[in-house]
């Protein structure tokens, strides 16, 4: 995957999603707010958020 690829998927605060689908989580007693949300569709996309996760010393939490 591209930067640029990368950059389409990442959803920072600012962005008018973020809150959209931090609300759509199931738990509602406990409020996230993660630094930013990696929408991805493909495996490869899944490999490359993973890894970038690794690499910034991030801690990962999957949805679906």
């Amino acid at each position: 995957m591209t930067v640029s690829q990368r950059s389409d998927t990442r959803i920072e605060p600012e962005d008018a999603r973020y809150l959209t689908i931090l609300n759509r989580r199931f738990n509602k007693r406990f409020c996230a707010r993660p630094d930013y949300i990696m929408a991805v569709s493909s495996t490869d996309q899944i490999v490359s958020a993973v890894q970038q996760a690794a690499t910034e010393g991030r801690r990962l939490i999957v949805t679906s």
